[in-house]
C-alpha cells in the first residue's frame, strides 16, 4: 500500500473571489445546497488523481461522494465518463470508487464513532484552525451529528443558530 499523498494546486485563478478561495460572502447555515456548489470540483479533484494514478500506475481513484449529493459532477454518468476520458488521455484504464456512495452524512458520522472525527475540518470559514460554528458547513455538521444521535466532539469558535 502506498502512503497518502496530498496533491495541491492553486485554483484561485479559476474561482476568482469565490468564498472557497478566501472570498467574502461565506453562506450561513440557512442557505440551500446551491450556495455550496463548487463548479466542477469533482472534475478537478479526480483529474488530478487520474494524472497521479496514470503516472504512478494506480488504476483506482476513490472519492467520498454521498448518496445525497445533488450536483451534476457526482452522478454515475459523470464518473463513468471521467473513467473513459482519463483512461484515453493516459492510455490506461481507471475505476472511480465511491465507497460512501450508499451512505448519507448521518451514516458516515455513525460509522466514525471512536475515530478522531473532531480533527476533520469541514468549515468554510475556519478561525485559527477551529470550526467557526456559524457558516453553512458548520451548521450542516452540527445538524448531522444531531441526526446521527452522536455527540459532536467538534471545537467550534462559536455556535450560530441552526
Amino acid at each position: 500500500m502506498r502512503p497518502i499523498l496530498e496533491l495541491a494546486f492553486d485554483i484561485r485563478s479559476v474561482y476568482g473571489s469565490h468564498w472557497s478561495v478566501g472570498g467574502s460572502e461565506v453562506s450561513d447555515a440557512h442557505q440551500p445546497d446551491d450556495a455550496w456548489y463548487l463548479p466542477d470540483r469533482n472534475l478537478l479533484l479526480l483529474g488530478a488523481a487520474a494524472l497521479y494514478g496514470g503516472v504512478n500506475e494506480t488504476p483506482n481513484l476513490a472519492i467520498g461522494l454521498l448518496a445525497s449529493n445533488p450536483f451534476p459532477d457526482a452522478t454515475t454518468d459523470f464518473l463513468r465518463s471521467l473513467e473513459r476520458t482519463a483512461g484515453l488521455a493516459m492510455d490506461t484504464s481507471f475505476t472511480v470508487l465511491t465507497p460512501l456512495g450508499d451512505m448519507h452524512k448521518a451514516d458516515v458520522v455513525r460509522a466514525g464513532v471512536g475515530m478522531p472525527v473532531e480533527k476533520a475540518l469541514s468549515c468554510a470559514s475556519p478561525m485559527d484552525g477551529r470550526h467557526c460554528g456559524v457558516c453553512g458547513k458548520c451548521g450542516e455538521r452540527r445538524r448531522t451529528f444531531i441526526d446521527a444521535g452522536v455527540p459532536d466532539p467538534t471545537d467550534y469558535a462559536e455556535l450560530g443558530p441552526l
